[in-house]
């Protein structure tokens, strides 16, 4: 049999192994788990309102942990999607799973879909799918013996279903405390490098929570399937320390066609969980450099000496603060847009000694770094009844290639309906943007299940809403789980629900009037675009080694004059890349060409006014 046969058919044979008898491993003995119960009927006429066509991937008892983008799609049409699949109402094995739908046969290739992980319990299951059809889920497991540590996995061959599993190396702290880091994210960028950020377990032993980002190179054995995850050692083990939070609200994105990566996150004011600004940081070479944090919202400060002199109740509404979560993009021109929920700010009068934010009041704003400036894209102003969670919330963006609108779907409480504790329903609502997010239109409710009974089995409650990053034709993809509970403690088998909407049905008006996100017309100093650098920078060349060609970045706070030179190591000149020319601020980059060259380390050096730089280089041929 040829070798490329016999893999497919170990492929196959993986694939059946994982969804009969998938491994656990517990008190070191390996037991085997049940297969799940077959997809229940949907009561479609509790959905006999909703945008497009649906499909179910697999179930889930209870709200599962799925968390970012849990749907993808490759340049065949193929969908692939993950979530947590909890087995029983214990929530207790919980699973990473994974479903492919096949435009050809306009159905999942699975019935209740294939298991991921080989832990004894998997959450915050996300994922993202190469142009190619390799899925690479990422998610947190818990390993008998071991702590929570975030993962992520690489399919045999291409919509497979047979994962193999690995784990960055494990951060310790003080090199005596395994970091529990958990809530991944991830994505892939033009090259295949995959970039995931996480953050320490908020339940662990630890008070502060770090904020980290790793970075792995899928493995291809000869014949191109799919072997392992290679991840680059950092300061860490294989994490690098960005920052401190409170809440895990961050994303990252990646450019389709360059090696341009954009991480976003809620950098905590204090310490409320509700008190934050978003951060940003851009690497132009596939993560290898990253230049410094960028202050998006710059939030107006509150004036805590306001009242005191003019006891004005303005004082008390001066601003907005970022919380729960974002979503973040780049488009076609690698210019980043970020998504993300925000609740207005007071400052109390003295009398009530503090700072308070005022909870389930919220709105979803977009951000585009190539205008420097925030519209509004969905907004309301009741009362949800349940804790940490807000009227409008969990933003996710989409781009269509062909006409460069952008979408956001997000979850929009009901002002009625209630659940079995009192909490409010919700649906899965799109709006859209024709402009670069300069204006968005009225959300279209692409679900519209809130008007049903409230008993549990019965509910119909959107949440884990999530769309995947490109629209296809003339789709958008969208997961999501429905909750018959409504978010009530009554453990519910619940479909996780993939529906396919024709983009023409998300109403392009009206528009969504403007509301600015600082109040009273207050502004502090301007958004500083993230394409203009807040220091000089002379990075790492990339490739390193390379053959024959390589690329050297650098970033310019200023207009000035550049000179950029190659020698070898005996100090000898050997090319003048840039002779003293007039540059403008930015970020630039210069190709350098060792086809002449013989192998060796060469030294590149960067000069302007007031500074210069050098770093190695090594052409390998």
């Amino acid at each position: 049999m040829p070798r490329k046969w016999f893999i497919l058919l170990l492929t196959s044979l993986a694939t059946v192994h994982l969804l009969w008898s998938a491994p656990e491993y517990e008190s070191g003995k390996r037991t085997s788990i049940s297969r799940p119960a077959a997809t229940p009927e949907l009561s479609w006429n509790h959905l006999d309102d909703y945008v497009g066509t649906l499909d179910t991937a697999g179930t889930t008892y209870g709200i599962a942990q799925s968390c970012g983008r849990m749907i993808d799609v490759d340049n065949s049409g193929r969908i692939s999607v993950v979530w947590a699949n909890s087995l029983n109402t214990s929530g207790d094995p919980r699973y990473a799973f994974y479903n492919m739908w096949d435009p050809s046969g306009r159905n999942f290739f699975d019935p209740v879909g294939i298991r991921i992980d080989a832990s004894t319990r998997a959450g915050c299951v996300c994922q993202t799918t190469s142009p190619d059809g390799f899925c690479f889920p990422a998610f947190h497991q818990l390993v008998s013996g071991y702590t929570y540590h975030c993962a992520s996995a690489i399919d045999y061959c291409a919509c497979g279903g047979a994962f193999t599993a690995t784990e960055p190396t494990w951060c310790f702290d003080g090199g005596q405390m395994e970091v529990e880091i958990i809530g991944p994210k991830i994505d892939m960028d033009a090259n295949g490098a995959l970039h995931v950020i996480a953050c320490e377990n908020p339940g662990g032993s630890r008070s502060e929570l770090g904020f980290y980002y790793s970075r792995g190179v899928p493995q291809f054995d000869g014949d191109g399937y799919g072997i392992d995850i290679i991840w680059d050692e950092m300061s860490c083990g294989d994490f690098e320390l960005w920052d401190m939070v409170r809440v895990r609200a961050y994303d990252v994105a990646c450019s389709r066609t360059s090696e341009r990566c954009a991480v976003a996150w809620c950098h905590p004011l204090d310490d409320s969980p509700a008190n934050g600004e978003i951060y940003l940081r851009i690497s132009e070479d596939g993560g290898l450099n990253w230049n410094a944090p960028i202050n998006v919202t710059r939030w107006t400060p509150w004036d805590s000496d306001c009242w005191d002199v003019t006891h004005d109740i303005a004082c008390n509404r001066d601003t907005f603060r970022a919380c729960t979560d974002m979503s973040i993009l780049l488009d076609e021109s690698d210019f980043v847009h970020i998504a993300f929920t925000a609740t207005p700010f007071y400052h109390y009068i003295p009398e009530d000694s503090g700072e308070y934010m005022s909870l389930n009041k919220s709105m979803i704003y977009h951000w585009s770094e190539e205008t420097d400036n925030a519209a509004l894209v969905a907004n309301d102003w009741y009362d949800v009844g349940e804790a940490r969670q807000l009227n409008v919330q969990s933003p996710c963006l989409a781009l269509d290639p062909q006409t460069g609108a952008l979408y956001c779907s997000y979850r929009q409480y009901d002002t009625v309906t209630h659940g079995e504790h009192g909490f409010r329903m919700a649906d899965a609502c799109v709006a859209v943007s024709t402009d670069g997010g300069a204006h968005w239109a009225v959300g279209t409710n692409v679900t519209n299940t809130n008007p049903n009974p409230v008993f549990p089995g019965e509910g119909m409650h959107e949440c884990n809403i999530s769309l995947a990053s490109v629209a296809t034709d003339s789709f958008l993809h969208m997961e999501y789980l429905l909750d018959k509970n409504g978010g009530g403690e009554t453990w519910t088998l619940n479909p996780v629900i993939y529906q396919r909407i024709p983009k023409d049905e998300i109403a392009a008006t009206p528009i969504l009037p403007d509301y600015p996100m600082h109040w009273n017309g207050w502004s502090d100093a301007p958004i500083a675009s993230a394409r203009v650098p807040q220091q000089f920078a002379l990075y790492q060349n990339y490739p390193n080694p390379f053959n024959p060609t390589t690329t050297i970045q650098f970033d310019l706070l200023q207009q000035t004059n550049i000179s950029l030179r190659v020698y070898n190591l005996l100090g000898q000149e050997i090319a003048i890349l840039l002779n003293n020319q007039p540059l403008s601020a930015g970020v630039h980059k210069v190709s350098f060409s060792g086809f002449n060259y013989p192998s060796g380390v060469y030294i590149y050096r960067l000069e302007g006014t007031n500074f210069a730089d050098s770093r190695k280089m090594v052409l390998l041929k």
